[in-house]
């Protein structure tokens, strides 16, 4: 029995917009294998395939199984098992997010909407359709988070053509594009945890919200995972890191300036400590011979001999005029 029209009331995004590739994926058997549980095993064997991961399945997939595979694929499970096998210490996830956004997606490109409420999918359907839906609500408010995020940091970090980038960016959020931002692999690695689970969040978070969307975009553990394209236009175009590199260059260039210019400055200090010192001690010498010279002068107040006074008059000129040499010489050679 196929269970895929195409009448679907959703409009999805590639890959799930094949025809053909639903009508083969949306059987009874497979239904089988993913909503029961008795299909739990081989969809653990499935989602730990290696082929996920390789272009050909045909190549190395039972005939039997390469609709499920194909499916897996198209829900970007490689990168799941990229994030299992390069996971941090100590952060644990749970294949049961797997198993569970696999029976919601199953439901409703195959549009089974009755199994979404009877196995409890309604959260999970919702994460599916953020993803794969071609105009959805809730991916929109995300989008717009990051992109007001996104472009006050372009311009703090300085990043060249901020404007081109956030056009790139939005492509990339749309889901119209090759790359896309947000991933299956996100949602996995915020909800796969066991202390961190999407019922948890459901339940504690967002009663809080409006909506899905609005309650992600204000999850800080969420945003930062779609930070990897930020991160990435910052560290390849941002001028900032130029700007801090030539900055500590010049400060490194003046601390060396500064230990070579020391010694130095150390010894044009030390000159000018001694030449204060020595005109000290030369104004002290002028002031004593100027009393000396004044005190002579007083002795011959009282002798009435002019020719004293005249001889005596001739020798202060002939003192003064060679004390006042000797000063010159003596500045002049401490000068030199």
């Amino acid at each position: 029995m196929v269970y895929y029209s195409s009448n679907n009331t959703f409009k999805w995004l590639s890959p799930f917009n094949y025809q053909n590739k639903l009508a083969t994926l949306c059987t009874q058997s497979n239904r089988q294998i993913i909503m029961h549980r008795s299909g739990v095993s081989l969809l653990y064997r499935l989602l730990r395939n290696d082929a996920l991961c390789w272009p050909e399945i045909e190549r190395y997939v039972p005939p039997r199984h390469i609709a499920l595979v194909w499916f897996m694929k198209a829900l970007q499970y490689c990168d799941m098992n990229n994030v299992l096998s390069w996971r941090k210490p100590r952060i644990l996830y749970n294949r049961t997010f797997q198993i569970l956004i696999t029976r919601a997606a199953f439901a409703l490109v195959c549009q089974q909407a009755n199994d979404i409420n009877l196995y409890g999918l309604v959260e999970y359907a919702d994460l599916f359709r953020m993803l794969f839906e071609d105009n959805n609500t809730d991916r929109s408010i995300i989008c717009q988070q990051i992109q007001s995020t996104n472009k006050d940091l372009f311009q703090r970090c300085i990043a060249n053509k901020p404007g081109d980038k956030l056009l790139i960016l939005n492509k990339m959020c749309s889901g119209h594009s090759m790359v896309r931002l947000i991933k299956t692999s996100t949602f996995f690695q915020r909800f796969a945890r066991n202390c961190h689970t999407l019922h948890d969040f459901s339940i504690n978070i967002l009663p809080k919200y409006s909506s899905f969307g609005e309650a992600l975009s204000n999850d800080i553990y969420f945003m930062n995972l779609l930070s990897g394209y930020l991160t990435s236009t910052i560290n390849s175009d941002s001028r900032l890191l130029e700007i801090v590199l030539k900055t500590r260059f010049h400060l490194q260039l003046f601390s060396i300036t500064a230990v070579k210019l020391q010694h130095q400055l150390d010894k044009i200090n030390m000159c000018v400590k001694q030449r204060e010192k020595q005109e000290l001690i030369l104004d002290n010498r002028e002031d004593d011979d100027n009393s000396s010279i004044s005190n002579d002068r007083n002795d011959f107040v009282y002798d009435n001999d002019e020719s004293d006074n005249s001889e005596f008059n001739h020798s202060s000129c002939e003192i003064a005029h060679s004390y006042t040499n000797l000063l010159i010489h003596e500045r002049t050679s401490t000068e030199i």
